[in-house]
């Protein structure tokens, strides 16, 4: 507890002070506009195109990954990678001049590559990037209009956190439910409900994949601080080795390979437990560097709101981040590619 306080409160300090002269103002996202929509679609239809291609390369080679979810660690990191690229596109949706069913009809296209090698979690991070953009829309919009009925109270605020809760807990479960059915390696959910709670409630099975979720990161963090567990090699960044020529393992499999596991995913210790594993206390270093990044993307999104959907991704990949423990490449690419998308198509509009 005395790590946790100590990572996570140099976390939080640092973002206090550095967000003290940061406007308490939201991004005006009403301000920005796209241009070049007809160039944008092709864009996009072509990054699909790609995206798909490699989807189809990977389900040939590999089999049907979406009902046997652990055929995903079989895949070549730089396909992977290439099927997740389009991911990004999603919050940008939020600025096109697209109608809802045609942006949900979208939101299916970009993801279910994704979805389809079991990236359930990257997924769920961009729904949600796009849903708080939709949120902030939805405040701006009542305070320039002296509403005093709340934003949350509205029903398009209840219809999107509806749909996004579903959509979150639809594909994160799925993917649990699915990996477990008829699997070899894995307890069913059912004998994993009489262990953890002795009952066999829809509620448990509702929690259940959420709940083993956090017990390993909160459990394998607990014994890399007290049992100062170190490897031989330092393993924070290695999977920014996985792009390189020649077999390279990723750092949650090193990890798991170090201490023990069961089947062929790596380990999740949680952003204190991958900072500490490889740094010890220096890691506290490490979560200053975050939040010094976070406060100052946010401090540059609200001069200039175009760059709200970057931001909303840089924000989801640090939860993502926070939760998994080790950085990947896509965290960075995914960036990247949203303000490729940003740079040519948005614009802040300040008449």
């Amino acid at each position: 507890m005395y790590v946790f306080h100590l990572f996570l409160g140099a976390f939080a300090i640092t973002n206090l002070i550095l967000s003290a002269k940061i406007s308490r103002a939201l991004p005006l996202l009403d301000r920005v506009r796209t241009i070049r929509t007809g160039t944008f679609q092709l864009f996009v239809l072509a990054h699909l195109g790609i995206s798909y291609a490699a989807l189809m390369l990977v389900l040939i080679t590999t089999g049907n990954i979406f009902l046997n979810q652990d055929l995903r660690f079989n895949i070549p990191p730089s396909l992977g990678y290439v099927i997740r690229s389009p991911l990004p596109i999603i919050p940008i949706l939020y600025f096109l001049p697209y109608s809802q069913k045609r942006k949900f009809g979208l939101f299916a296209l970009i993801s279910l590559p994704s979805i389809f090698i079991g990236a359930r979690g990257t997924v769920v991070s961009f729904i949600a990037s796009y849903a708080i953009l939709v949120i902030i829309g939805l405040i701006n919009r009542r305070n320039s209009e002296a509403v005093k009925k709340s934003a949350f109270r509205s029903k398009k605020f209840l219809k999107i956190f509806g749909f996004s809760f579903l959509a979150f807990f639809i594909t994160i479960a799925s993917g649990f439910y699915i990996r477990r059915h008829n699997s070899q390696t894995w307890s069913s959910a059912g004998d994993i409900a009489q262990e953890y709670f002795q009952s066999d409630s829809i509620f448990v099975f509702i929690i259940l994949p959420f709940y083993l979720a956090f017990k390993e990161t909160t459990g394998l963090a607990n014994q890399i601080i007290n049992n100062d567990l170190g490897l031989t090699t330092k393993i924070f960044f290695s999977d920014f080795y996985t792009l390189l020529p020649g077999n390279h393992d990723a750092a949650g499999k090193m990890f798991g390979d170090e201490i023990g596991r069961i089947g062929g995913g790596g380990l999740t210790p949680g952003i204190v437990g991958g900072l500490f594993l490889d740094f010890k206390y220096y890691g506290v270093i490490g979560m200053i560097v975050l939040a010094t990044l976070l406060a100052r993307s946010y401090a540059a999104t609200v001069k200039s709101p175009k760059y709200a959907a970057v931001y909303a991704i840089l924000l989801f990949q640090f939860i993502h981040l926070f939760h998994r423990g080790f950085p990947k490449p896509e965290y960075v690419t995914f960036v990247l590619i949203a303000l490729f998308y940003t740079a040519f198509f948005l614009r802040k509009n300040d008449a």
